[in-house]
């Protein structure tokens, strides 16, 4: 499997973000050492050189889709995801801003569909959190609103009582765990989702409810934080499909 040190164009700020793990999943992010860090891992079946993956080739005739975490102050996150033809979940992409407001973020949104031959109109839906849809005093506009204006229109994500821990459960099933004699992989991600890929091994259990992941806000910097857990969540709690077993 390849590791950071393999790719001469990881950013410095990828490299930074690395210096900032603890020390086990340093261990496995930097060194591909992935049993160094399973204890305490809420999504222990993660594993960089099975789920993370350089390209997907891109077949038009399958669902292309945008899921959304909202943020100013905190990270304002887009993944976008499409299927395999057996129903493979694949994170193709990331566009991360913070401190950015909608009209901005678009523009980037939509040339990163461009550079996949797609535009916002090919995508079956963007499913994003219900503040998005929320009045608030600082702006005459909900969130959904100020981005239906440019062009992306926003649909609500599952985020009913216990929407938390149903979406936390499905992505365990997603992952597969051939080591336990489970299904193998149903989801992966690829490298330029830098954000998600150093995510996901850090969340834990919720100490007041083991079942869900414990909520963490990132810190001034940006850092830390399960903003990219609650964008990819936002996307990936759909149906299992019928021929996952």
């Amino acid at each position: 499997p390849s590791l950071p040190a393999d790719n001469p164009y990881l950013p410095k700020s990828y490299w930074d973000a690395l210096d900032t793990l603890p020390a086990a999943l340093r261990q496995a992010w930097v060194y591909g050492d992935w049993y160094a860090s399973l204890d305490g891992m809420y999504f222990d079946q993660f594993r960089a050189d099975m789920h993370s993956i350089d390209e997907w080739p891109i077949d038009r005739s399958q669902e292309f889709w945008l899921s959304l975490d909202y943020g100013l102050q905190h990270w304002n996150v887009f993944y976008l995801h499409t299927t395999a033809s057996d129903g493979r979940v694949i994170t193709l992409h990331e566009v991360a801003h913070r401190k950015h407001y909608p009209a901005e973020i678009a523009r980037d949104v939509h040339a990163m569909l461009s550079e996949y031959g797609l535009t916002a109109d090919d995508l079956s839906c963007i499913l994003a959190g219900s503040d998005t849809f929320a009045q608030t005093g600082a702006s005459m506009k909900s969130v959904a609103e100020q981005y239906a204006e440019q062009g992306l229109y926003l649909s609500s994500a599952q985020m009913g009582p216990g929407s938390r821990v149903l979406k936390a459960h499905h992505f365990r099933k997603l992952l597969g765990n051939a080591d336990r004699g489970e299904h193998p992989s149903w989801y992966f991600v690829l490298r330029k989702c830098p954000h998600l890929a150093e995510c996901i091994p850090g969340l834990i259990p919720d100490p007041s409810n083991a079942e869900g992941v414990k909520k963490v806000d990132c810190n001034e910097n940006g850092e830390g934080g399960d903003d990219f857990w609650d964008a990819l969540s936002n996307g990936l709690f759909r149906p299992v499909r019928s021929h996952m077993g």
